[in-house]
């Protein structure tokens, strides 16, 4: 009688540790099948900041994904993926598929700089003489950081004292540009006095 008891209780242990490593096993392997793999998102020519009013196409790494944007006012982003801005700011685009982890990407708006040219692309000024300047728009207001090295009128810069300085050009809707320039001192001349002058005429 004992004998048989010891037996069952024995059968039913190993009953219970077969039980429970079948159910390990068992749970590490579903764990492993239901990971979901995440959407990629790419920006047409890698383009995630855009000038306000610009457009880009996204791209997602599976098809029939849905697009919302976090900011609808910054940006919009259509059924296809273009993505619109609106407004200076920054919004995250997330793309979502049943099965698959979300995807995002962060898209920014920003307003178009304005850039400036110096005549002949100088950077340098002879103190007391000027370089004009030219800017990509209309209607700028032209400003000198520094009056007592340089100034600036209607976008032509007079050197005043040697140094460095900096002119910008302002429009509102446009972020500045602007322009470092160094007023120089005057390159050396020779200086010849008469009696090398003489020696020079004799000397053919």
């Amino acid at each position: 009688m004992k004998k048989r008891k010891a037996f069952f209780q024995t059968l039913v242990f190993s009953a219970l540790v077969c039980f429970g490593v079948s159910a390990c096993s068992g749970g590490g392997g579903d764990q492993t099948s239901v990971r979901q793999e995440r959407i990629n998102i790419t920006a047409a020519n890698s383009k995630t900041t855009l000038i306000l009013g610009e457009t880009v196409q996204l791209t997602p790494s599976v098809e029939g994904v849905a697009w919302t944007s976090e900011d609808p006012t910054v940006a919009t982003v259509s059924d296809a993926g273009l993505v619109t801005s609106l407004k200076v700011g920054s919004t995250k685009i997330t793309a979502t598929k049943k099965g698959y982890r979300d995807g995002t990407i962060t898209i920014r708006v920003d307003l178009e700089t304005i850039q400036i040219t110096a005549e002949g692309d100088a950077t340098e000024i002879v103190r007391g003489n000027t370089l004009a300047l030219t800017a990509d728009k209309e209607g700028v207001t032209w400003a000198s950081n520094n009056n007592d090295i340089a100034t600036v009128n209607d976008g032509v810069v007079t050197g005043v004292a040697y140094g460095s300085v900096t002119i910008s050009a302002a429009k509102d809707g446009f972020n500045a540009g602007s322009i470092a320039l160094e007023i120089v001192r005057p390159a050396p001349t020779a200086i010849l006095h008469m009696e090398d002058a003489d020696h020079y005429a004799a000397d053919g």
